[in-house]
Parts: structure tokens; C-alpha cells; sequence
């Protein structure tokens, strides 16, 4: 009995199914991390100086900064403020000090990160007021 198929059109099929794997496109596949889903944020004050605690999901962050001032209309402009650096404790805690404040004035603040593609998030925005 002879093979239903020749040799050109095995040729041709083997040749086909190789077109097809080499030119289907691979899938990325992005893992989104909420750097901010358990955040467990709050200001104290600590011999006269403001810190601010929060926790930030693990990831390998480039920056970490806290974006304040004290009037939110200008915070969402983003004209101006101050940026401070947050300082890395442990197991994705972070600190950051501020300085100086006002007494009896209402802050607001944002958490910025940052990764090492350029990607940048930034928080909800909280706020706290000083001492009198």
C-alpha cells in the first residue's frame, strides 16, 4: 500500500507548522503590584519631630518619596509642596521626618514610588494636623 501523501506535501505541511510556531508572538505577562494595599500609614510626633510610618507591599522600589503641603487645591496641582525623601527600615516599612511644621495646621501628604522602568505610582491622599 502506498503513502497517501508524497514527499513534496509532507515537505509542504512540515514546512507550514514551522511558519506558524516561529511567527506566533509570546505573551507578556505583567504582574501588577498595589504598592499601597496595606498601607498602615500614620504621622506621630516623637520630641518634637513628625514621622510618618507606612508599610508598602514588597517590591524592589527605586524611590520612595512623600509629597506634603498644606493646602489640597494646590497638593493636586502639583505647583508645590515639599517632596521628602522616605528612609527603608525593614520588611517594607518606611519612615520619613518631617520638619519644620506649623503649629495647629492641617497637612496633607502622598506616597510616591518609584520602580527601575521609569513607572511611577502615587497614594491617596492623606492628611493630620500638628500640635497647637
Amino acid at each position: 500500500m502506498k503513502c497517501p501523501f508524497n514527499k513534496i506535501a509532507v515537505s509542504l505541511m512540515f514546512g507550514v507548522l514551522l511558519f506558524l510556531i516561529s511567527s506566533c508572538k509570546k505573551e507578556t505577562i505583567y504582574n501588577e503590584i498595589d504598592a499601597f494595599a496595606h498601607i498602615q500609614n500614620k504621622v506621630t510626633l516623637d520630641k518634637g519631630q513628625y514621622i510618618l510610618s507606612f508599610t508598602l507591599a514588597s517590591y524592589p522600589y527605586s524611590k520612595v518619596e512623600v509629597y506634603v503641603h498644606d493646602d489640597l487645591a494646590v497638593m493636586y496641582k502639583q505647583t508645590g509642596g515639599k517632596i521628602y525623601n522616605a528612609v527603608s527600615q525593614s520588611n517594607n516599612k518606611y519612615s520619613v521626618f518631617f520638619s519644620p511644621l506649623e503649629k495647629s495646621k492641617k497637612y496633607y501628604y502622598q506616597l510616591i514610588v518609584n520602580d527601575s522602568n521609569g513607572n511611577t505610582a502615587r497614594s491617596a491622599t492623606f492628611n493630620f494636623t500638628t500640635q497647637p
